[in-house]
């Protein structure tokens, strides 16, 4: 479910991790933050090192999670 919901490009579930790039496997860890659908959501850092098409998704997860109603605390050195 995640895997859809999150746009996360791999050959299936079984796909280890490593093997992603980046921006995948950045978006595997929001998805694990997520999974036991959280109050609060803290993220340090959620898009360094990822590439723009990643970083604009992780951020869009971020929305979508603070317009359910549920806080998002983010702490970035990125403006």
């Amino acid at each position: 479910r995640m895997i859809a919901a999150l746009g996360i490009k791999t050959q299936g579930p079984e796909h280890i991790v490593s093997g992603l790039s980046g921006g995948n496997q950045q978006k595997v860890v929001m998805a694990r933050a997520l999974a036991t659908d959280p109050d609060v959501l803290v993220l340090i850092d959620p898009t360094a090192g990822v590439d723009v098409k990643s970083k604009e998704a992780l951020l869009g997860v971020v929305e979508r999670v603070r317009e359910e109603g549920k806080a998002v605390l983010v702490v970035s050195g990125e403006l």
